[in-house]
């Protein structure tokens, strides 16, 4: 298992992001508008802890992609090639941008589409699945995890 650790970046968009929606529900004159706030910040909060890495793990079988609230199996089958990442002018389609990491749909010249699970760009790897489907995703020391997901393809 490798954790997947914030940057700096996370940290502080995670912290200032949380600290302005308590402080703007907690001085709105209106008494509709906390609710209205709260309804809100509510669904931001639970797509991000849906979607939020926290680490990753292989077996034989299966990539496990642990999230706040869930976990995304990839399973090994569908697995034809992984690689570090390198990261060249990635668009966010749709997803995060730092606000409990990186996730979501995202896009650059060299890789097309993917989808993200992202701490910290540095630290990423790419998963390429038989269907077409690409994940990004992030953990502490990426080449360990690349290393053990290639020993399980290459044993098919």
């Amino acid at each position: 298992m490798r954790r997947v650790a914030w940057s700096n970046y996370v940290t502080v968009i995670t912290v200032v992001c949380c600290l302005v929606f308590v402080i703007a529900a907690c001085v709105a004159d209106d008494m509709h508008i906390p609710i209205i706030l709260f309804a809100c910040i509510g669904i931001v909060m639970l797509s991000a802890l849906y979607y939020s890495p926290m680490s990753v793990t292989v077996d034989r079988r299966n990539i496990t992609i642990r999230r706040m609230l869930t976990s995304k199996r990839i399973p090994m089958a569908d697995v034809v090639g992984v690689r570090l990442f390198q990261r060249s002018l990635d668009v966010r389609i749709c997803g995060s941008g730092g606000f409990f990491g990186y996730y979501g749909w995202f896009r650059n010249r060299d890789h097309g589409k993917y989808f993200a699970y992202i701490g910290k760009w540095k630290d990423t790897f790419l998963i390429e699945l038989k269907s077409g489907r690409k994940y990004v995703v992030s953990c502490n020391q990426p080449e360990v995890i690349v290393k053990c997901i290639m020993d399980c393809i290459s044993i098919k």
